[in-house]
């Protein structure tokens, strides 16, 4: 499994790079390469086991690509398409929706998306299922997002195994998948297995909260704020640790402790703050105010809305630190900028019942 996502993390790489970002100039030896490749496309195309082999058509694709020669590789990608090759198939989906080399077109971004997903290609299927769970170039269908997800997530795709855990453990994708414990678990373990920061942070909020994630009111979920990639934003923070639960798991501080730090080493703010905090109350480990604040920091220095609100509190309180009025009105005014309202009353000195999460 795990040899199958760094090739997979190897392919995003190779087309983020060569056919979405490489924006360097061309140097004598890549324009001479340039030109050879043309010249041998030119030849390839008359012969007639190139027009058979889609194997062969992908990797002259790459090569293109790789020197920059991305019409010429697209050409080529198209045709290894054609015979029903997955990751050409995959990669020509990532062009038309990324709009490199042709106009962006979801549509047909969609059409080879779907087309490589049917041929079990993993990417393919997770990029569906995103596209379909965000409604580009395709009409929003609950029910097959899941499916082309865990279709995904059974070959290994972290972020396909993160966003089913997510699905299966919070309410507001009830329309999607019926909540199940035993499943969120599951795949959240198998995606943070596999180093995945914010699936980390899950399992870590399951086990601080004690429960599976639920909110009060049911309303839709905006996919966009999970799949973006998948960092979850502050909005989501605070619904979640507003949240009721239920008690099919039971709180467990050493259990969140072990996850948030494994999310935090890798620098996920959300982590960072969690864990922070819980230092900072002593819940799972001896109280400790220095590595409490200095993670909170951490998180703070991402623009993490909580982790500057509290650093402005806690200089303002002068707890676990010394009070710094000019730091602590920083942190305030650089929170209520990004839209914390609490970070308004904390700068006239009405936030400190506030302090710690709570």
């Amino acid at each position: 499994m795990r040899s199958f996502t760094l090739e997979a993390i190897r392919i995003l790489s190779l087309w983020s790079e060569c056919i979405f970002g490489n924006k360097t100039k061309p140097t004598d030896s890549t324009t001479h390469t340039n030109a050879r490749c043309q010249r041998k496309a030119s030849r390839l195309i008359r012969l007639p086991g190139y027009k058979d082999d889609a194997d062969e058509q992908y990797k002259f694709g790459k090569l293109c690509s790789s020197t920059q020669n991305y019409h010429i590789g697209f050409q080529w990608f198209r045709l290894a398409a054609k015979q029903d090759h997955g990751e050409a198939q995959f990669v020509l989906g990532l062009i038309y929706e990324k709009g490199s080399t042709v106009e962006r077109d979801y549509a047909e971004a969609v059409r080879w998306f779907k087309r490589s997903a049917e041929q079990g290609f993993a990417l393919g299927q997770h990029n569906y299922a995103r596209m379909l769970a965000l409604g580009l170039g395709i009409e929003k269908k609950r029910k097959e997002v899941i499916k082309w997800y865990k279709l995904a997530a059974e070959q290994g795709i972290p972020e396909a195994q993160y966003l089913l855990g997510v699905a299966y453990s919070d309410r507001r994708f009830s329309d999607y998948a019926k909540q199940n414990f035993q499943e969120a678990i599951k795949w959240l373990r198998l995606s943070a297995d596999q180093d995945n920061p914010d699936a980390q942070f899950h399992l870590g909020l399951i086990h601080h909260k004690g429960g599976i994630l639920e909110r009060g009111q049911q309303n839709e979920f905006d996919w966009r704020k999970i799949s973006d990639k998948d960092r979850i934003s502050e909005k989501q923070l605070d619904l979640w640790l507003g949240c009721d639960t239920k008690d099919e798991v039971a709180q467990d501080f050493e259990e969140a402790i072990k996850w948030y730090q494994l999310a935090a080493d890798q620098d996920n703010p959300d982590a960072q703050f969690n864990l922070g905090l819980m230092y900072l109350k002593g819940q799972g480990v001896p109280e400790d105010h220095e590595t409490g604040i200095d993670l909170i920091e951490r998180a703070s220095e991402q623009d993490h809305l909580g982790a500057l609100y509290h650093l402005g509190l806690a200089y303002d309180l002068g707890d676990g630190v010394e009070p710094d009025d000019d730091y602590s009105n920083l942190n305030y005014e650089v929170a209520a900028e990004y839209g914390h309202s609490g970070a308004r009353f904390g700068m006239t000195g009405d936030g400190s019942q506030n302090y710690r999460g709570n």
